[in-house]
């Protein structure tokens, strides 16, 4: 590479690390949770093996390896993302410089800045923060990754000089494109366009004749391998899925949103929504409220028409005129297809999705700028755009680093969208700030009354703060609204059954529990609160074995160990009570409630000194205030 080339690298470096370097603390958000953090296939060599190669295989293995190095420590996931972001946009710049130099040289003044100006834009584009600062969305980098390397590669073999041994090393360099097109097809689908930006860059860039027919005969081997790669591709998936797709959302759902409707949609948020944001992108959101457009005569969809047949139009006539900016804009429209087309998805629109798109909108960007660059206004454009475009990343990050503050801001946002309330309400609860996600709860039930989710998760929060009524109403109105997945069901009856005890009404208590179990005989939390139910009636026996089935589930519940202490004791079996307790702490010695329960046993049974120990180990690890006093009061108590 030449010594320009290598500055030029060195400044996306310092632009990327500068913009991303306030995102290192940022938590885990959303779909993390149940993807990384709640996902036990990631932290196994045997968990990672259940992955099929087209689910997303290579994008899971990335966080196995994150794991192995650092379990969940957010850091590390942070630095990968970083540096895959940076190597994305480093291969916008080499791209972008070969293929300059397929058009002219570039020492000619109109393109020696646009390779840079490209892969620096894109590094630096607020629209990119969702992709590179949400974990998950490492999907969207580490896919473009391949897609841009399998591109960069097919552009090597096909450039390199007529010399020695040519022939072999370009079909090395076509094996190691259509290799990086696998591994990208393992990573995410979205990287199924690539076969046809493969068949436009010949014809942009190689092609010197007229006429589609001369471009096929000349070209033939060539544009054969993408055409089978997509075919091969295309018939894998019918062979998994048949003419559907693996869907994730509810029946009721799918027919709601209607592949009509969806593309009507779709042609919407391509200019309203990603359009806008590419050109201005402020008012970011992690969940944007789309209104679904159901005719096409609606004034929306059709200036949308409108506005992408002028795209087309622009492309078309850009094509003598200046290649790079006729080709980007294709690439732009392209590169939405798997997501804005007529394939239903949940979302109308997720920023992560302009990630790849966004490549084709900083080349078109960059090239339009630089033809006014030699003037002194266009270097203020380009002045003025970096440091909005990095000022409005480093800004947005700040918002990421907050889980609260982010979803505050998309309920600010989207104020009409339930899922909002309720995303905020979770983060609510995991800070044990019931009171405020009970109220964000409510809000999202007003906005969609048969939201499940929301009612469940309401039921919860009242048990919370101790009205268990309004728990049972709410677990009632679940069963009515009859949840779809089997965890959502045994769920709402092991809420049902907390509730009934706390209450005294054992009897509609078992029968809560019975139910439960039928649906899922393995839920230790279901087996426990049965062992609860057989205590209260004197069934020790019975209640010993249900706690017994519960730590065979599950070996690390440090609850049924507690619970196996206490009816130990209460059977006189000291020895076999003091055991229990000890396997809870010894299982997570930092559970204050082990430690509350323990030193309790020890006051009971006169040692008081161990009690002490346990009781003031208690205060130290919990958070829960209210117990902390309470414990205090014991401790004080035991020293009157």
């Amino acid at each position: 590479m030449k010594i320009k080339s290598y500055y030029s690298i060195f400044v996306l470096v310092i632009f990327s690390l500068l913009v991303y370097l306030n995102t290192f603390q940022s938590p885990f958000h959303f779909d993390d949770e149940t993807a990384l953090t709640g996902n036990v296939d990631i932290r196994s060599w045997e968990g990672i093996s259940k992955y099929s190669f087209i689910s997303r295989y290579v994008l899971y293995l990335t966080f196995y390896l994150n794991y192995l190095i650092g379990e969940f420590n957010v850091i590390g996931y942070h630095i990968v993302n970083i540096i895959l972001h940076i190597l994305v946009s480093i291969l916008i710049y080499l791209i972008t410089d070969l293929t300059l130099n397929q058009v002219e040289p570039q020492n000619h003044p109109s393109f020696k800045n646009i390779p840079l100006l490209s892969a620096l834009i894109f590094s630096i584009h607020p629209i990119n923060t969702e992709s590179v600062t949400y974990i998950i969305s490492r999907s969207s980098i580490l896919a473009a990754l391949f897609y841009l390397l399998s591109l960069f590669l097919f552009i090597k073999g096909y450039t390199m000089e007529t010399e020695y041994y040519t022939t072999l090393k370009r079909v090395l360099f076509y094996l190691s494109s259509i290799t990086s097109f696998i591994l990208g097809i393992g990573t995410k689908e979205d990287t199924v366009t690539l076969p046809i930006i493969l068949l436009l860059y010949l014809f942009y860039f190689f092609y010197r004749e007229r006429g589609i027919i001369n471009f096929v005969k000349e070209y033939i081997l060539s544009i054969s391998i993408p055409v089978i790669l997509l075919i091969t591709y295309l018939l894998y998936r019918f062979y998994l899925f048949g003419w559907g797709m693996p869907i994730t959302m509810s029946a009721d759902i799918l027919e709601y949103i209607t592949p009509w409707y969806y593309f009507l949609t779709e042609l919407k948020v391509i200019v309203f929504y990603y359009l806008r944001l590419l050109l201005l992108p402020i008012n970011l959101n992690v969940d944007p409220d789309i209104p679904m457009a159901t005719s096409l005569s609606e004034p929306a969809v059709i200036l949308s028409i409108i506005s992408i047949s002028i795209l087309l139009f622009l492309s078309y006539r850009s094509y003598s005129l200046s290649k790079p900016v006729s080709f980007s804009i294709l690439w732009f429209l392209i590169a939405l297809l798997p997501t804005s087309s007529v394939i239903p998805l949940l979302d109308f629109a997720a920023e992560h999705r302009l990630y790849l798109p966004a490549v084709g909108f900083s080349i078109c960007y960059a090239s339009l700028i630089n033809k006014i660059n030699r003037y002194t206004i266009g270097k203020i454009i380009i002045i003025i755009t970096i440091f909005l475009f990095s000022f409005g990343t480093v800004k947005r990050n700040v918002i990421w680093n907050d889980s609260i503050g982010l979803w505050q801001d998309a309920v600010r946002k989207s104020p009409n969208k339930a899922r909002a309330y309720y995303n905020l309400g979770i983060e609510y609860a995991q800070q044990k700030r019931f009171r405020e996600a009970l109220m964000e709860f409510k809000r999202g039930i007003r906005i969609l009354p048969n939201h499940l989710l929301s009612h469940l998760m309401l039921g919860k929060m009242y048990k919370e703060e101790g009205m268990f009524r309004k728990t049972i109403d709410e677990m009632k109105i679940v069963l009515d609204l009859k949840p779809e997945k089997i965890d959502e069901h045994v769920d709402t009856y092991l809420e049902l059954s907390n509730a009934y005890i706390k209450l005294g009404d054992f009897n509609r208590a078992e029968e809560s529990i019975k139910s439960g179990l039928q649906l899922n005989p393995k839920n230790e939390k279901l087996h426990n609160n049965m062992a609860t139910i057989y205590g209260v009636k004197g069934l020790f026996d019975d209640a010993i074995h249900e706690l017994k089935t519960a730590i065979s589930i599950k070996h690390d519940y440090v609850m049924a160990y507690c619970n196996l202490g206490l009816l130990y004791e209460k059977k006189g079996l000291i020895k076999d009570a003091i055991r229990e307790f000890k396997r809870a702490i010894e299982v997570d010695p930092d559970n204050a409630e082990s430690h509350l329960f323990f030193g309790e046993f020890y006051k009971r049974n006169g040692s008081y000194d161990l009690a002490l120990h346990h009781l003031t180990t208690s205060i130290k690890l919990d958070s829960d205030k209210e117990r902390v006093k309470n414990t205090e009061m014991i401790i004080r108590e035991m020293r009157m």
